[in-house]
């Protein structure tokens, strides 16, 4: 990384999060599309779910060395889905979310080499979808 790109991070919230547990497989989000199928009662739980689990495929076959986690309140669609989760392991935890901001013009480039940096030091998983950090616990598996 060039040392001369200066970046920060800004805290937004605290968030409350499911945590997946640590050895989970394809296998295992295919059981929990069967398991959620039962709360999508509309087309737009059916989206939310479908989203859900291709986000957490993506994790799984990226071998991506970062917690998989989602916002308990996005799961409130799914009613008693979020109970199913805990059955089978998932966990309540806190997660910080924070905004990264570099300095000046960067590049993808830029943005990845500070990624990989604070994975280096802290537990961390970037949200594409939201341009947030998640930073989890230190006492969280990965």
């Amino acid at each position: 990384m060039d040392q001369s790109k200066k970046f920060q991070l800004n805290y937004l919230r605290e968030e409350e999060h499911l945590l997946m547990p640590t050895r989970v497989s394809i296998l295992v989000t295919q059981q929990l599309y069967d398991i959620f199928f039962q709360y999508c009662i509309t087309r737009e739980k059916e989206e939310l779910l479908l989203s859900f689990i291709k986000l957490m495929e993506t994790h799984i076959k990226n071998k991506d060395r970062t917690p998989f986690s989602f916002p308990i309140a996005d799961l409130a669609a799914f009613e008693e889905g979020a109970e199913e989760l805990r059955l089978l392991s998932w966990y309540d935890r806190q997660v910080q979310i924070f905004a990264v901001e570099i300095e000046g013009e960067y590049t993808e480039q830029d943005h990845e080499d500070v990624l990989s940096l604070l994975s280096t030091i802290m537990t961390c998983r970037w949200n594409k979808e939201k341009r947030e950090l998640y930073v989890f616990p230190s006492d969280v598996l990965v």
